[in-house]
């Protein structure tokens, strides 16, 4: 079996190509990272992983106002509790803060396109405190 390709990311911002699709996406600056994906398509997909607890923002996000996120996240928390955000229509990106909504060392994401202008979303979160969602919609 063939290894997937890293992707190692420590700049404050990334944008993924189309030709990164299938890659392993190592986040791994403390700081925090603005990732965006390429315009979605079918087929496309990146799994990101944290190398570092983040003490700044690390955002995944879409590339068009006319992308959306769906599906999932699980947040496992110090606390021991575990909780389960949903991405709706209007979300475009996710941020996981290091804290409330995750962002730990090992924290996982898959992003995967389906179908065009849609990433299903799913992955596990480590966190700490009270769990809140990792999905918004920025400003324009």
């Amino acid at each position: 079996m063939a290894r997937q390709r890293i992707v190692e990311i420590t700049d404050a911002t990334a944008t993924l190509s189309k030709n990164q699709s299938g890659s392993l996406v190592v986040l791994n600056r403390a700081a925090g990272i603005v990732v965006t994906l390429p315009d979605a398509g079918r087929g496309l997909n990146y799994d990101f992983v944290m190398n570092v607890d983040a003490s700044g923002a690390h955002e995944i996000r879409t590339y068009a106002l006319g992308d959306s996120m769906q599906g999932c996240i699980a947040l496992a928390s110090d606390t021991v509790s575990m909780n389960g955000f949903s991405a709706t229509t209007a979300d475009l990106a996710m941020s996981m803060n290091g804290t409330t909504t995750g962002g730990k060392l090992g924290s996982r994401v898959k992003v995967v396109c389906d179908e065009d202008g849609v990433w299903h979303v799913d992955g596990l979160l480590i966190g700490s405190g009270t769990g809140v969602t990792p999905f918004y919609a920025p400003a324009a």
